[in-house]
């Protein structure tokens, strides 16, 4: 935005729902200090791990073809799909029981993850008093995201909402911890960390917070702080944690009330509820903002919403 201007970033982007939002840089904000790379330690921390053949112990490296694609496939590979991701998309649909041979709606969901080691979902079978789903799940959350138990099925697909908002912050010349909002200084909240290396030193790390989230980047040469506020990051913003509820859901307004826990991430929930059929809810939790974005520390604090 501060190098191009807004109109050529609304040329080169599809901003929807919106059509023609108020994109220009807020005036109280140094453009010309947004090129350095803000973000850097925050994308780092939110990309997954990545492997190239060099981080393979020497002794084990070899050049012989284990797999069974022949050089000559009629296909790409996924990687070479790098630039398409932003058109990837999930789909679900429903076919009412008025249209099937049994009687009752049929429901099919394609979330299109991608093949992963650990993979992002596994396929599992919960049985306990009270207690009876199947389906497919997050490998570290408990209960099943996509399946169905005795009374219906659900699944989902992704609803994009902007839920990350970047703080710029003045930091006192004198105190490169205090940062300020609004008319007065706030000391940043510091956890410090031991980082083990194998074959080498510990490291040492301070990570700093501000009252929106954690400080990603710190200009001293210009007295500046950034700092990431994230819905994920609010209270009730564990992923998928809601599906606890929709798991044992036994009508339509019991799941939807269930999808009023679910903040993260922004979901299209579908279902099939064998006794009605009802249109699906959305869910997802989001930042409430007044003004412009990047945000300044003079403006009022913006909150949650799902």
């Amino acid at each position: 935005m501060a190098k191009f201007g807004p109109e050529l970033v609304k040329e080169l982007n599809w901003f929807h729902p919106w059509g023609e939002p108020e994109i220009a840089l807020d005036p109280k904000i140094n453009g010309s200090l947004l090129s350095h790379d803000i973000l850097g330690l925050y994308n780092a921390f939110r990309r997954g791990v990545q492997f190239k053949p060099e981080h393979v112990n020497p002794g084990f490296r070899t050049t012989e073809k284990t797999s069974g694609i022949p050089d000559a496939a009629p296909f790409r590979f996924a990687a070479e799909y790098n630039d398409e991701r932003q058109t990837i998309g999930s789909n679900n649909w429903i076919i009412s029981g008025k249209r099937s041979a049994s009687g009752y709606p049929m429901m099919a969901n394609d979330p299109h993850r991608v093949q992963a080691v650990p993979s992002l979902r596994y396929i599992v079978h919960l049985n306990a008093p009270g207690w009876d789903v199947i389906g497919g799940g997050e490998p570290e959350i408990p209960g099943v995201s996509i399946g169905h138990n005795g009374y219906g099925a659900w699944g989902l697909t992704v609803f994009s909402t902007d839920g990350e908002d970047l703080y710029v912050y003045d930091t006192n010349p004198e105190n490169a911890l205090e940062y300020r909002y609004m008319d007065g200084w706030e000391t940043m909240s510091v956890i410090s960390e031991k980082i083990k290396v194998r074959g080498g030193k510990d490291v040492s790390v301070d990570l700093k917070y501000s009252r929106h989230g954690p400080v990603v980047y710190e200009d001293e040469e210009n007295n500046k702080a950034y700092a990431v506020r994230a819905a994920w990051m609010e209270i009730g913003g564990s992923p998928y944690l809601a599906s606890l509820r929709m798991n044992q859901s036994r009508s339509w307004e019991e799941f939807r009330d269930a999808c009023n826990y679910s903040n993260i991430p922004g979901e299209n929930m579908s279902t099939d509820p064998q006794e009605l059929e009802r249109p699906c809810p959305c869910s997802g939790g989001r930042l409430l903002r007044m003004g412009r974005l990047p945000r300044d520390h003079r403006e009022a604090p913006c909150s949650q919403s799902n």
